[in-house]
């Protein structure tokens, strides 16, 4: 079913395609025949977080405005999160737990205040290019010595 190669830049380029046209993870794995943990591994390795603008642009601490616990705090009276809180959890998109785990088609992505994890195929396949150079550049100094 999964083939062993490297995936190129076509198949990058279709496995974007399928995401943004919203196909479920099975069918573009049935698609470019590869395996699920290879396309979760290129997504996860090769996005960016992009920070967002906080809803709260009052509050002066990141780390409360980024807690999922803030509702909770907020009733309680507590205006602050010092670093030391037994309560704090980074607050993570239910979103990004789950296929595509990116945000590049989410409908809410230019209205959404917190962070972002974007995918670029191109940007993608130049930084998987420029590790298989480094390694084959290592693996050369490695055989002269």
């Amino acid at each position: 079913m999964c083939s062993k190669k490297h995936i190129n830049y076509d198949e990058l380029l279709k496995i974007y395609k399928f995401i943004s046209l919203g196909y479920s993870l099975k069918k573009i794995i049935h698609l470019v025949n590869k395996n699920r943990s290879t396309i979760y591994r290129l997504i996860i390795n090769n996005s960016k977080w992009n920070k967002g603008s906080s809803v709260f642009g009052s509050l002066k601490n990141t780390r409360f405005k980024d807690c999922s616990n803030l509702l909770n705090c907020k009733r309680h009276g507590i205006t602050s999160c010092p670093n030391s809180c037994p309560n704090y959890k980074k607050w993570i998109c239910p979103k990004l737990r789950s296929f595509p785990y990116i945000c590049n088609f989410c409908e809410q992505r230019y209205t959404c205040k917190k962070e972002k994890r974007l995918f670029n195929p191109e940007e993608a396949y130049i930084q998987r290019e420029d590790k298989k150079a480094n390694r084959k550049e290592i693996l050369t100094l490695v055989e002269t010595i």
